[in-house]
């Protein structure tokens, strides 16, 4: 069975928690990271080493992340106001995305997010 190839925006408390214990830990089976994504480098440093001698790419840019053609899903673990921007980029590029919740802070946005989904 082919592998899932995933992203992850965001690697905070949760999206660390995603990367290293369910992916590097060797939970999800058919899924592995392929891309890291934070705007902060020091984060991108600390989740380094528990992909050391995987081929797994970096990036401080999301947009960057989902341009790259590395990823066939990305999961969205930002702060909840950027949910929606994220997971329309990522719909509108052809990727799968699960966002965590909530969906969004602003009512507007993701309703625009959910249109949005039922057509990709």
């Amino acid at each position: 069975m082919k592998k899932i190839r995933v992203g992850i925006i965001g690697v905070g408390n949760q999206g660390s928690y995603y990367a290293k214990d369910l992916f590097a830990g060797g939970v999800i089976k058919n899924g592995e990271i392929t891309a890291i994504c934070d705007i902060n480098p020091v984060k991108l440093d600390n989740i380094k080493p528990s992909f050391e001698g995987k081929d797994v790419s970096y990036f401080l840019n999301y947009k960057e992340m989902i341009d790259s053609g590395l990823c066939d899903m990305v999961l969205v673990e930002t702060p909840h106001y950027l949910h929606p921007e994220m997971v329309i980029e990522c719909l509108n590029k052809g990727i799968h995305v699960i966002c965590d919740k909530p969906a969004g802070v602003y009512t507007k946005q993701v309703r625009e997010m959910n249109e949005i989904a039922k057509k990709s």
